[in-house]
């Protein structure tokens, strides 16, 4: 923390822009008020709000802003002009440049989102979904494991995808279906 050299703004509690750091004030900023940041990949400048949970092996690019209660774990590698909203998580993942995930998200690990997308609120994106450049998610999307949306893709409102070629909960004997009983399938949306 001490050597890296970045610039970044500080959200305070009332959500207003203060001011813009450097990394010698901001070290003793964060020491005394108790402040979490993090060094965006090419040192210019990222805005985390203070109630955001950034892990200190997140590689967040320039310009790229993190709402209150935002989580990113460790792993996560996030585009320059981003935008991670508010009570969204993202695991260890890959989000490309200008990617806005919006608050109530949450994208699992292994994930990867293209350039300039659009994830709106309360979406899950599952682990191992790779999601295409200039492709649009409205809210309340479910997009599960093994999904694979090609470039400039859209799904509509409330949107589920699957990853079952016969969908049921009984197997043919009656019985309850468990994981052993689940064959992942590929889904590909053009």
């Amino acid at each position: 923390f001490k050597d890296c050299h970045y610039r970044a703004f500080l959200f305070f509690p009332n959500n207003r822009l203060r001011n813009l750091y450097d990394s010698h004030t901001l070290h003793r900023i964060v020491n005394q008020k108790g402040f979490k940041i993090c060094c965006c990949m090419s040192g210019m400048v990222i805005q985390v709000h203070p109630g955001a949970q950034v892990h200190r092996n997140a590689k967040i690019g320039d310009g790229t802003r993190i709402f209150q209660n935002a989580a990113v774990h460790e792993g996560a590698e996030i585009g320059i002009g981003c935008v991670v909203g508010k009570d969204a998580e993202i695991e260890a993942v890959k989000l490309g440049d200008k990617t806005r995930v919006w608050g109530h998200s949450s994208v699992r690990k292994g994930a990867q989102i293209g350039t300039n997308c659009n994830i709106g609120s309360n979406v899950y994106v599952g682990e191992g979904v790779v999601i295409g450049n200039n492709c649009k998610i409205q809210n309340n999307v479910l997009v599960y494991e093994g999904v694979v949306l090609e470039d400039g893709v859209f799904l509509g409102p409330a949107c589920t995808t699957t990853n079952d070629l016969n969908p049921r909960a009984i197997n043919p004997d009656g019985s309850l279906k468990s994981l052993q009983d689940w064959t992942l399938s590929k889904t590909l949306i053009k």
